[in-house]
């Protein structure tokens, strides 16, 4: 720290001159660079403790060259210089020092008190200027100019005007700092704003990769979803035709219905895909939530394989929520294969399902969680646990720290986009080493548990009549639905397009219901509807599809409020279906 409180961080120059060798790095002065002292103060000059020089100014340089001093480099300030005043001074460090330490205590008293330093060849010069101390690096800085009497003087010298400095060298000094540091404070703004919009723009190119990768999955499971769902909807049809002829041998009455909940299941698949891509909306039912869980526990077994254990711990008086029961069996099933890969030399699983009461608000590592009412699912496993660096990206799509072989990154992705799809909260706790635990919490319901919708083989159907004319372009859904309609008692009426369908109502009249898959080839379900309407308006019409809503907007028709079947369908649905149409008036 210099005695005028002003803090110096000055360098040597020894080795290859500055000014002649570009490639040499340039002391600092009060963190100024070398080449701007020169410019600005070309008669400063550095003192180290042996008054050996550590820095000349260019303008020193000029004038001793001339006196026959190459290079002042190689002597000592008595060599060139006597101090003229203050009097008192003697040319030694300690002696200097201690005089700028007793007389300037800051850094003005030190401005208006001025050396003057004489040159030692013949025809000398003074120079006049202010000495300051660098306390933490045993340095003297002066810095002034010469003190001449005429023009000549200077011509003598080999100077010019352009070698003087400003006329008040301290206060220029300390303007060059300020300046410097201004202009350093702006670019240091300039570069964090740089360095902001680089982050901004990557985030952006990140979350429009992402927008990419989710529109091929979206597009990918849209393309197999019609496909697929039509094999689904052949398996629940044909199961629900078997199991009543199958009755009275169990084992094959057990076969039959183990391979309908499979299928149920197996659509599942297909929904993940739709529900983690936005093609398809969820369906929320009221339910249990353990009730659920344990529907599924069996199915969790086979999956994890016999070196894992599963247990399942529910409250009894568990509350209800709100939640697409396929949704559901998302989550679960995500949760468990993801738990089950974090052992794979086996281990123990448990899902624990609760009633959970937040007070106040629950601050976790990804969301806030809201107070209220919640039954909250925790599955945890005693596997290798999740680095505390990647738990924050855990639920990014795509993300897995798996090999491509084991792992999509779908899996989290999905079980967080139908959380929050549910209006719920996820959270996750692990140490590596001991293990993880995911937490959904899903918002109380007060309404009661719906009707179970799924999989009724069992109910006894009543006998119905009238003529139904069905309207399909797979084979097998064509045979399906015949079957299943004439077991009910209806006369069924088949027609493979739309085309088929107009010109079988213009040569046999009416029918009292049609029901028509809608994206078909030539004439789409739609517009063969409404021209049905507008020649045959008493006719009802279902709807039927296994494309995602996305699709069929796609395709410019719109669904918005139709009886629409979203394959597969379980025969029981399309009952109802029927039942609640043609209980409608026109």
């Amino acid at each position: 720290m210099a005695a005028g409180g002003v803090p110096c961080d000055i360098a040597s120059n020894s080795g290859p001159d500055p000014m002649t060798d570009p490639s040499s790095k340039q002391p600092e002065v009060f963190e100024l660079p070398g080449a701007l002292l020169d410019a600005v103060f070309p008669f400063h000059f550095i003192l180290d403790r042996g008054m050996g020089f550590m820095r000349v100014g260019t303008g020193l340089k000029k004038y001793f060259a001339r006196s026959g001093i190459k290079d002042l480099m190689d002597h000592s300030f008595s060599d060139c210089f006597h101090i003229e005043r203050p009097s008192a001074a003697q040319p030694t460090f300690d002696s200097i020092s201690t005089m700028l330490q007793d007389q300037f205590d800051s850094i003005q008293t030190a401005y208006r008190s001025v050396f003057v330093l004489q040159t030692q060849p013949d025809d000398p010069i003074r120079i006049r200027g202010q000495m300051l101390l660098d306390t933490d690096h045993d340095q003297i800085i002066f810095i002034g100019s010469p003190w001449i009497t005429s023009l000549d003087q200077l011509d003598r010298h080999g100077l010019s005007l352009r070698d003087y400095p400003p006329h008040d060298p301290i206060g220029e000094m300390l303007i060059l700092i300020q300046a410097k540091n201004s202009a350093v404070n702006d670019l240091r703004k300039l570069n964090e704003q740089l360095q902001f919009e680089l982050k901004e723009r990557e985030a952006i190119a990140t979350q429009l990769r992402h927008s990419q990768k989710l529109e091929a999955v979206g597009q990918l499971a849209g393309g197999i979803a019609h496909d697929f769902n039509n094999v689904l909807m052949a398996i629940f049809g044909y199961c629900s035709l078997s199991i009543e002829k199958t009755k009275h041998d169990q084992e094959l009455y057990s076969n039959i219905r183990e391979i309908g909940k499979a299928a149920e299941r197996a659509s599942h698949l297909t929904a993940q895909l739709l529900a983690f891509s936005r093609k398809q909306e969820l369906h929320p039912r009221n339910l249990n939530l353990g009730t659920e869980v344990r529907d599924v526990e069996r199915m969790l077994r086979r999956l994890i394989g016999e070196n894992i254990q599963l247990k399942s711990l529910v409250d009894e008086d568990l509350q209800n929520v709100s939640i697409d029961p396929s949704a559901l069996h998302q989550i679960v099933v995500n949760l468990v294969v993801n738990a089950r890969d974090a052992m794979p030399d086996g281990g123990n699983i448990k899902i624990v399902i609760s009633n959970r009461t937040l007070l106040t608000l629950n601050h976790s590592i990804h969301e806030d969680i809201p107070p209220g009412s919640y039954v909250q699912l925790d599955v945890t496993d005693d596997g290798t646990g999740i680095d505390p660096e990647l738990i924050s990206k855990i639920f990014e799509p795509f993300y897995t720290t798996k090999d491509v072989s084991e792992g999509s990154g779908l899996g989290l992705a999905t079980v967080h986009g139908v959380v929050k799809q549910s209006g719920g909260h996820i959270d996750v706790t692990s140490q590596v080493g001991k293990g993880t635990t995911f937490s959904i919490l899903l918002p109380v319901t007060k309404q009661e548990v719906d009707s179970e919708a799924a999989f009724e083989l069992d109910k006894v159907k009543s006998t119905d009549s009238g003529t139904v004319l069905v309207v399909e372009d797979e084979v097998t859904i064509q045979a399906l639905l015949k079957s299943l309609l004439q077991d009910r008692g209806y006369h069924v009426r088949i027609s493979s397009s739309g085309e088929d369908a107009l010109e079988f109502l213009h040569a046999n009249g009416a029918v009292d219901l049609m029901i028509t898959d809608i994206v078909m080839p030539g004439i789409n379900g739609r517009e063969l509807a409404d021209r049905v309407n507008e020649n045959f308006p008493g006719i009802k019409v279902i709807y039927m599809t296994g494309y995602t809503d996305d699709e069929i907007i796609r395709r410019g028709m719109s669904t918005s409020g139709l009886p629409i079947l979203q394959k597969p369908f379980w025969p029981d649905d399309l009952f109802r279906m029927i039942d609640s149409v043609l209980k409608k008036g026109p």
